[in-house]
């Protein structure tokens, strides 16, 4: 990807630096006491918090790029209601499914997750949690008592967990203090693969004379470094995006918590998602942006590249893709917009920034790499969307040039269904498989997920089924905003037959009497398994 129409407002040099505070976390402690040191969920009902509101980042309008010729423009594969049918292949099945967090009094859950060979980690807002794969719970302990040597005490939140498979440890981070001058970054490693023992936790203070704060982050890892991007915040807008490149062998060993980092301007957006990177032989950390949805009659994403070695790292900024179909980025005003059953108040779907981007294991030819990401994105374009739909991506990078290959969404063009919270995960062999909430007037708020087998031909739409039906009407919009999300998980099981699909996702609970603050979210987990043949 070259560099040439680099913005005004990237400053292309990092800054080296080191975690201002470094703890050591005793998990089976911790589940022993967590009565005592967690928050009671009685208490967090009676004055539930409310995370801050993350849609409200610059859509691109002053630096967009010019027009340029087509890059591979596919044609979307809309997935009609009616034609939930797999053409090829042998329909994946669910090997399990079971509870993951039930409502615990924050809102939004933020639902995320891990797998590991035998674990799997949930962690949302307020709790974090370890299974077994057969779904027994190994250990609860509450969000702020696992940061606790490290944070201020003023509330952890934004949790996100990966396991690395390429070194059989796991990786959280989360923000911690929002809106005051203690904001931080939070990250931590497991010492073993056994992630119900202990771990190192550091905090990276947000600094400035503008009393900035930090907010959303977005987690990846390759086989040198750890990477998190998070949106800075003053007060309530938006001020710039920080990226971290951790150096992973000296959080893995332990070590003072060395980094750098690097200060994109307002002018560059947010939210550039690193990816995680499963092939070992790949050295560079890409991350993927939503641009601008609607220029010109095309909708665009910017990657950049993370270069260099460890401690002398260089960030680029690539050349914008596009393709022919287009989207707009928000609702009108931030508006709650997909319905539900039963009741007129109408759930908050966010935004289109990127959720995820994941460069599979055996997915890559030569010098190109594959890259897959997914978004929800409001459509039609121009102002007046009538739905939230899912759009996913498959991208072939060379470093210096990149391809979109496949281009599709998940989408009810007759405007009944709206989708939103994506995640995306693929199997070695290239089966895809994506989870997420599902909304409409006909049904309470669901957990869904759609797939596409390892031989179905490119372009195949994907196939949608439910995961979790949604058990009531959710409403939780004394903050102004009926909140949902802001984010799920789809993970491929590292195993030496890797056909395994975990995802967790949010869907609704029977409301608690009537109101806004009736609503009752639950998550749950789901383990899809795909039939192939190397």
């Amino acid at each position: 990807m070259s560099n040439d129409n680099a913005s005004a407002g990237f400053v292309p040099g990092g800054n080296p630096g080191t975690a201002d505070g470094r703890g050591l976390v005793d998990m089976a402690a911790l589940a022993a006491d967590h009565e005592s040191l967690n928050t009671s969920l009685s208490m967090r009902r009676e004055a539930p918090p409310v995370m801050p509101i993350p849609y409200n980042l610059p859509v691109r309008s002053a630096d967009d790029p010019p027009d340029q010729p087509s890059i591979n423009p596919s044609s979307v594969a809309v997935v009609e209601p009616s034609a939930f049918v797999p053409e090829q292949g042998i329909e994946p099945s669910v090997t399990a499914s079971f509870s993951a967090i039930e409502y615990n009094g924050s809102i939004p859950p933020d639902t995320h997750g891990a797998a590991g060979p035998e674990h799997l980690i949930a962690v949302h807002n307020g709790t974090v949690r370890v299974y077994n794969h057969s779904g027994a719970v190994l250990s609860t302990v509450s969000l702020d008592a696992f940061w606790a040597t490290v944070a201020s005490g003023s509330g952890t939140f934004d949790p996100k967990v990966l396991y690395d498979q390429l070194a059989d440890r796991w990786i959280m981070t989360a923000c911690d203090d929002r809106r005051v001058a203690t904001s931080g970054l939070l990250i931590g490693v497991s010492q073993t693969a056994n992630p119900t023992g202990n771990w190192i936790t550091y905090k990276v203070a947000i600094t400035g004379q503008d009393l900035p704060w930090v907010d959303y982050p977005s987690i990846g890892v390759n086989g040198k470094w750890i990477v998190v991007q998070a949106n800075v915040f003053v007060e309530d807008t938006f001020a710039r995006s920080h990226v971290y490149v951790f150096d992973k062998a000296d959080l893995y060993g332990s070590g003072p918590g060395r980094f750098t980092w690097f200060a994109l301007e307002s002018s560059l957006g947010g939210t550039q998602v690193p990816a995680v990177i499963e092939d070992p032989a790949i050295e560079v950390m890409y991350l993927l942006q939503n641009w601008n949805g609607n220029l010109n009659g095309r909708g665009y994403l910017r990657p950049y590249l993370i270069l260099g070695g460890v401690g002398s790292e260089r960030l680029v900024p690539g050349t914008y893709f596009s393709v022919a179909d287009t989207w707009d980025s928000r609702p009108p005003g931030g508006e709650d917009f997909a319905p539900q059953l039963g009741v007129p108040q109408r759930i908050q779907v966010n935004d289109a920034r990127i959720q995820n981007v994941v460069v599979p294991r055996r997915q890559n030819e030569g010098q190109y790499h594959t890259l897959y990401a997914v978004h929800t994105v409001l459509l039609p374009a121009g102002g007046s969307p009538t739905r939230s739909a899912i759009q996913w991506w498959r991208i072939a990078s060379s470093v210096v040039e990149i391809d979109v290959e496949e281009f599709g969404r998940i989408d009810d063009p007759t405007g009944a269904i709206s989708r939103a919270f994506p995640s995306i995960a693929v199997t070695s062999f290239g089966g895809i498989l994506v989870g997420y909430s599902s909304f409409s007037a006909s049904q309470f708020p669901s957990a869904n997920y759609a797939f596409r087998t390892w031989d179905d031909p490119p372009n195949a739409p994907l196939v949608e089924r439910v995961l979790k039906l949604g058990e009531g009407p959710y409403n939780n919009s004394s903050s102004g905003r009926n909140r949902w999300g802001d984010y799920s998980s789809a993970v491929r099981e590292p195993s030496s037959i890797n056909t395994n699909i975990w995802i967790i996702q949010e869907y609704s609970r029977p409301a608690q009497g009537a109101g806004e603050t009736s609503g009752r979210w639950g998550t749950w987990w789901g383990r899809i398994s795909f039939l192939e043949i190397g």
